[in-house]
């Protein structure tokens, strides 16, 4: 059971990862190539901000369950 946990952790963190990059992908393209800065682009900065304080958290509970059930004997 805790392998299916640890392997939900990493999917998670790597889905936010991604879902981060897509964003600042979007944000560095509407922002630097295209030279526009509207109502999408706030948009990208809120779901980024968004992004990254879940992976925040989400790393803070997988610290801790990586401290709980793999210390070192």
């Amino acid at each position: 059971m805790k392998h299916i946990i640890y392997i939900s952790y990493i999917l998670l963190l790597l889905a936010l990862m991604v879902a981060g990059c897509f964003l600042l992908y979007n944000l560095f393209t509407d922002v630097v190539l295209n030279g526009k800065w509207d109502n999408n682009t706030w948009l990208n900065v809120g779901l980024l901000v968004i992004v990254l304080i879940s992976l925040a958290i989400a790393l803070n509970y997988f610290e801790k369950f990586l401290n709980e059930n793999y210390k070192e004997k």
